[in-house]
């Protein structure tokens, strides 16, 4: 199947998610495209199609929202998948799950997924502009790359048997 991965992504970890994602798909058969969303375009040559974004203030990233909006009636004739990626992922505590499967949740309702999942991202404070980085300080969020392979992996894996 021919598939779009499309991401939004400010610091990069969105886009190395949607890059691993791509490149498991196309080991499974698929012929897979990857771009950041700002250069995804029509998306009616595509079978499937997975979406990936960064949690920003609570929201989808903005670019993101404007694709869902102008090609939400394309994009109801596709398989699709989607993933948001945020630091909440990346906690243990049961509040912090539930907020990160909030955001996947909310992204799968905007594009009808047959998969949706939250993954923790990575947080570089030197990559960010100075609000983003005092905004995570206050919060104290740790630096570091949260990201866990092997379930991002998995994830890719089982769309790729699903949509074979």
């Amino acid at each position: 199947m021919k598939i779009l991965v499309t991401y939004g992504s400010k610091y990069g970890s969105t886009r190395g998610i949607a890059e691993r994602v791509a490149e498991r798909l196309r080991a499974g058969g698929h012929d897979v495209t990857t771009t950041d969303v700002r250069q995804a375009g029509d998306l009616s040559d595509y079978g499937g199609v997975v979406l990936g974004s960064g949690i920003y203030a609570g929201g989808l990233h903005r670019d993101m929202t404007k694709l869902l909006t102008q090609q939400h009636d394309v994009l109801a004739g596709k398989k699709a998948a989607a993933f948001a990626v945020c630091l909440a992922a990346a906690q243990n505590t049961p509040e912090q799950k539930a907020e990160a499967e909030k955001y996947a949740q909310l992204f799968a309702a905007l594009v009808n997924c047959t998969h949706a999942a939250s993954f923790a991202g990575a947080h570089d404070p030197q990559a960010m502009w100075f609000l983003a980085r005092w905004i995570l300080k206050a919060m104290k969020a740790e630096p570091g790359d949260f990201r866990d392979w092997p379930v991002i992996e998995a994830w890719a894996d089982e769309i790729a048997s699903a949509w074979a």
